[in-house]
Parts: C-alpha cells; structure tokens; sequence
C-alpha cells in the first residue's frame, strides 16, 4: 500500500494513491504549546502544556488533516552553533508530531523568522552566535543590520552562520525523513518587522532569498528526505508596493503567504485583493502551489471593536473564498484564541465556548 506523504504534483498536492489532497487546519502557536497548562510558565514537557494530544484529537474530528508545529526558535532548536539540541527534539517535537502521525494528520514544522522588534522576540528568535565577529547588537537597528547580513549571499561573514542554518535544518530532515506525515518549513515571515533601508536592498535580498531557500531545499534533499518543503514570502517591498522576490527553481515545494483582515487591509474586498495578489505572484507567475498558512483577524481583538456585528460573516466569506482559488491549503491563525487555550501574543482573545465551536466548525467543517 502507497505510503499517505505527499508530493507536488504541478499546482496540486496528491497523496501516495494519486488522490488530490488540500491542506486544511488551524494553527498552534508557541505559548500553547510550551506553557504550563493554566499558567503563564514554562511546561517542562508537552504533557503538562495547554496543548494536548487532545486538542490534536478535536482537529482531527472536526476536519483538520494537518497541524503546523508553528514557530520553533532555533535559540531552542540550536542554542550552540552546530549543534542541535536533541534533549528539545526529544522532548518537545518528536511528541508533537507522534501526536499527529497517531491521528494521521500532517505536519509543518516551522522554524520562527530572526526578528528584534521586541526583547521577547529577540530571545525567542535570535541566537547568539549570529552575531559572532560583530559588536554584540543592543539596537533593533544593530539587531535588523545582523538579519540584513544573513540573507545577503554577498555577505561573506555570515557564511558559517548560514551553513549552522543549514546543518540545523540537515538534522530536521534527517530525522524526520521516514515519517510521511512531516512536511519541513523553512521560516516563518522572513524578514518581518525588519527596517529594509530602500527599494535597491529589497531587491537585492530578494534575490539573495530566493537563493539561500534554493540552498537549503538542497540541503535538505541531500539527506535523503523527499518530502515536500514549505516556503514563506518574504516581506520585502519596494516603495510602489510590490513584494520583490524571485523563484525558487527547485521541485516538491510549496510557497506560504499569510493575509489578515486588518488595520492595513480592513475589508473583506481588500483582503481579497491581497490573497489575488499572492496567487497572480506564486501560482500564476512562478506555476507554484500556494498554501495560505494564516488568515483571519489581525489583531484578533478587533472582532469586539471594527467587526464586532460583522466578523462571522466575514471568516465565513474567508473560507469561502479561498476554496474557490486554486491552492495547496488554508490554515485559521490560530488555535490558542479560543476557549479554554492560552491567548497568542497580540493580545487577549474572549472566544466563548459557543464561539470557538462555530469557529472550529467553520473553518474545519
């Protein structure tokens, strides 16, 4: 019997059987996974955490067929240049995906994107050792510079910290490539909430992106592990608003885009336009399948103020509409708004009990 791992085939995702598989799931964030259930402390495994493997149990049986273990830090995955913590895998990730190979749900998992916006995001997403031969950063714009350099192929000091990128990501793949059930992504929003100084760097690291993920799908490939790896947009723009990036020209890839309903696109006809936006670039354009790996509200607190008579309608319209669009998959940001789960980072989510079931339905069903 054909094993269930997925493959891309041109625009679509097939399963062993040849059957067209559409990714559909809700996404786990950081805190819900590695907090102590009913407190705001550090779990010190995931069975003590505000996710369970009945949680992944309640996905499954709403309709769920995948679950991105979203946002790992590497500071976790790697704290010592090259060498990848294997008391973490052990402990956290290998349980998060036996959790869902054991409801056979697929799983992305993801890597957190280099940001210094905040000193939680600083500690949860940088490691030291990034910053190895320079003045040790105590500026976000120190900070943005150092992620600047690691994405730029032309910056020959950061070539071993791209290499130690790599070899973290050889060690994934590695250890997950007889499990056909995981899918690898690379990082998540790249470049997000990094100051880019003009429309000439844009294009630049654009460039320079599109190759590094070339490098690491590679990489990735080298070890032996065949399953689909997943790509993020980077968030690079020039001054007219196009997002500049260049293919990637490797196979069995997806690209991610995320769109919310939010202060900078506040209609549902905006939000549309954006998700236009993504399937003319990757589908259209690089004849790539397109996975929208967050949609919804953003901050989610705006359904109590904005949307507070309306955002029913409009998550409803949401999903309608990405089913009539030609992509890989959806995934609802996220699951620890609703009742009973521990609040994302952008603030407090009141889903009641009766809401989160009518989401969960909506979005799953």
């Amino acid at each position: 019997m054909p094993q269930p791992q997925l493959q891309v085939n041109g625009l679509y995702l097939e399963d062993g059987l040849g059957n067209r598989v559409r990714l559909k799931g809700i996404q786990v964030c950081w805190n819900e996974r590695v907090k102590k259930y009913g407190t705001t402390s550090m779990a010190s495994s995931p069975d003590e955490s505000w996710f369970t493997i009945d949680d992944v149990k309640r996905m499954k049986e709403a309709g769920a067929n995948y679950v991105e273990i979203h946002t790992n830090g590497v500071p976790d995955l790697m704290p010592t240049k090259n060498v990848p913590s294997e008391a973490y895998f052990t402990t956290w990730v290998d349980k998060w995906v036996s959790w869902c190979e054991q409801y056979q749900l697929y799983t992305i998992i993801n890597i957190r994107g280099f940001c210094a916006y905040e000193p939680w995001a600083i500690s949860l997403s940088l490691p030291t050792w990034l910053w190895e031969g320079y003045s040790t950063p105590t500026t976000k714009a120190e900070y943005d510079a150092i992620i600047r350099d690691f994405f730029d192929l032309d910056v020959a000091k950061q070539n071993s910290n791209r290499e130690a990128f790599m070899n973290l990501w050889k060690f994934i793949a590695n250890r997950y490539k007889n499990d056909p059930y995981v899918m690898f992504g690379i990082m998540n929003e790249p470049f997000n909430s990094v100051d880019i100084p003009d429309d000439e760097i844009a294009i630049h690291l654009g460039q320079t992106y599109s190759t590094f993920m070339e490098q690491m799908v590679d990489g990735i490939r080298g070890t032996g592990a065949t399953q689909i790896v997943v790509l993020d947009e980077p968030f690079l723009w020039v001054s007219e608003g196009d997002l500049t990036v260049n293919p990637v020209n490797r196979d069995n890839i997806v690209w991610e885009a995320h769109e919310y309903v939010a202060p900078w696109s506040p209609t549902l006809d905006s939000w549309k336009e954006s998700i236009n936006g993504d399937v003319q670039k990757f589908v259209n354009e690089f004849k790539k399948p397109l996975l929208i790996g967050e949609y919804g509200f953003d901050p989610i607190t705006i359904i109590r103020t904005t949307y507070s008579t309306t955002w029913r309608t409009i998550l409803s319209n949401q999903v309608a509409y990405l089913d009539s669009l030609q992509l890989a998959g959806r995934q609802w940001h996220a699951w620890d708004y609703l009742y009973g789960e521990y609040c994302d980072f952008d603030g407090t989510s009141d889903f009641t009990s009766e809401e989160s079931i009518w989401i969960i339905q909506t979005v799953l069903g």
